[in-house]
């Protein structure tokens, strides 16, 4: 899936939570202020008899002006009072994300039949299919398939994200950056990770990472500033529009509270967590169906936001090398997941960036993947040209370089699961830049941590990281940090089982009982009712 034509989509469209029997008086009313709708993506509902429905303009400025106008639309209103007037009422743009049906249910519906939606708009009009839960998918697999390949095709169709998944992710990104930017102009939020790379599912998390403008919007830091004594601002604005608002530690925290303001039912559950990079995670997006991770950039803003780039540049440019590469990594997700191996969001164990981070060693290794200083883009020295080569879908590998044809995903897998229990991490540190792995010992590498009595004290790698894998961008920075011997343990020994359950289950006819799992429905089951032995302490994240 191209990332340009999503992205630019994103920017023309807006998602709703809505009941049927009002979804032809919201697109006519759209339609009235907007013109001819270019695509509808419908979603049935699932609970509660509401759907929602994903519309795209020709004009995003003209959609914004509209949602501004509906009554009861979700709106940020600042009540200023100067010493010097009466009062007046300042609002922020309407996010283009509702989650609360209610708010068009005043809106008279010209037909509720899918039929004359469907004969109004043609192929503009695309209803989505509700994704099957993993356990409903096994059930489907076991009756239908007849091979392990057949199998991995149906999971593929439901792990793949849509391009109207995509959309309405990018969506999220850009009316936030476009909220924040009223508060403070030059304000970038940027998607990385899976966002970008196309590595996600439609389960996995959204990452995001927040540059706020260095000055407040001149008119509301004005008004701010000229607040009269006796009426109270919230805090979270306050923060937002004062002069150092970027520099706040609570910045996380007004962000919450300023999703809250635009979105009020989007948000079920969210957390605030520390660490050497601080997140705010969503648990659970109500009308994205998925969580959310946010970051703040710090004192090197810049940089950072070089890195986070040039990080999803390679990751999607590697997917682009095969289509067996993205495949298999889709299946590998959905079998760790299954068995509660990986989980979504940021953790201490195993996550999705460090599970990809030895996946992309192990191919590498098989000789299927190129070492990652091939996907670097090194005469690239700024953002703007950096953010035009994620946009370049023309990539292509070197000639000097041969990589062998990977098999089917299967096959991929299988012999993944095979080198996992080969590997020892404490013995090499694995360098994904160079394609290869060092022993520990051949590296001129030391950390430094700090011991009772406040003295620097240096300690080997084999000391600081049990996984050692350096970022290929940030060679400083660990990918597989507070991964623990016993963690790996874990991780080998669910993994050879996951190997042996598909070679003795590999065909129908070897099960064992008629409804019995088998293939990759036995593997992705194997583990679920067997819970990880070793628990961690409570720990700060990153």
């Amino acid at each position: 899936m191209k990332f340009g034509p999503c992205l630019e989509a994103a920017k023309r469209s807006a998602i709703f939570a809505i009941k049927p029997i009002h979804l032809s008086g919201l697109i006519s009313r759209l339609e009235k202020n907007c013109g001819p709708l270019q695509t509808l993506y419908y979603w049935p509902h699932s609970s509660k008899h509401v759907s929602s429905v994903l519309v795209t303009c020709e004009d995003g400025t003209r959609l914004q002006h509209c949602l501004n106008s509906f009554p009861n639309y979700p709106r940020v209103r600042i009540p200023f009072t100067l010493r010097s007037s009466n009062g007046t009422d300042h609002s922020l743009s309407a996010f283009r994300i509702c989650s609360d049906p209610t708010v068009f249910k005043r809106f008279d519906s010209e037909c509720n039949s899918f039929e004359k939606l469907i004969g109004h708009y043609g192929h503009r009009f695309q209803p989505q299919s509700i994704r099957l839960t993993a356990l409903k998918l096994n059930q489907e697999l076991i009756q239908s398939c007849d091979s392990v390949d057949a199998q991995a095709k149906m999971l593929l169709d439901n792990l793949t994200i849509t391009k109207a998944d995509q959309i309405s992710r990018l969506l999220f990104v850009d009316s936030l950056e476009h909220s924040l930017s009223e508060l403070r102009p030059c304000t970038r939020v940027l998607p990385f990770g899976s966002a970008i790379s196309g590595t996600g599912t439609p389960s996995s998390d959204l990452d995001l990472v927040v540059r706020l403008g260095p000055e407040p919007d001149p008119v509301f830091a004005r008004l701010y500033e000229n607040l009269h004594p006796k009426f109270k601002f919230d805090n979270f604005l306050s923060s937002l529009v004062s002069r150092n608002g970027t520099q706040s530690s609570k910045v996380l925290r007004h962000l919450r509270q300023l999703l809250n303001k635009l979105d009020p039912m989007g948000i079920q559950d969210s957390k605030l967590l520390g660490g050497r990079i601080p997140l705010l995670h969503v648990v659970h997006h109500r009308l994205l169906g998925i969580g959310i991770d946010i970051s703040k950039f710090g004192k090197q803003g810049h940089e950072d936001l070089f890195v986070v780039q040039e990080s999803a540049t390679w990751q999607r440019k590697l997917m682009r090398t095969s289509p067996v590469i993205l495949e298999s990594l889709l299946l590998l997700k959905h079998i760790l997941r299954s068995n509660n191996v990986l989980k979504l969001g940021p953790g201490l164990t195993f996550t999705s960036t460090k599970v990809m981070a030895v996946f992309i060693h192990f191919l590498q290794q098989a000789g299927y993947a190129p070492p990652i200083k091939y996907l670097l883009s090194y005469e690239i020295s700024n953002l703007d040209q950096l953010n035009e080569e994620i946009l370049d879908e023309t990539f292509t590998m070197p000639k000097t370089l041969e990589l062998k044809t990977p098999p089917s995903a299967v096959r991929v897998i299988e012999e993944f699961f095979d080198y996992v229990p080969t590997l020892d991490p404490s013995q090499v540190e694995i360098s994904l830049l160079e394609g290869t792995v060092y022993p520990r010992k051949s590296r001129d590498m030391f950390c430094f941590d700090k011991t009772i009595d406040h003295k620097l004290t240096v300690h080997s790698p084999a000391e600081c990281h049990f996984l050692y894998i350096p970022d290929p961008v940030r060679s400083d920075l660990n990918i597989t940090h507070h991964i623990q011997p016993q963690h790996w343990r874990n991780f080998v020994e669910s993994v050879c089982n996951f190997s042996q359950i598909l070679k003795l289950n590999c065909l129908p006819s070897m099960r064992t009982h008629r409804d019995s799992a088998w293939g990759l429905a036995a593997v992705a089951t194997a583990c679920r009712e067997k819970p990880l032995k070793y628990q961690p302490k409570k720990q700060r994240l990153n």
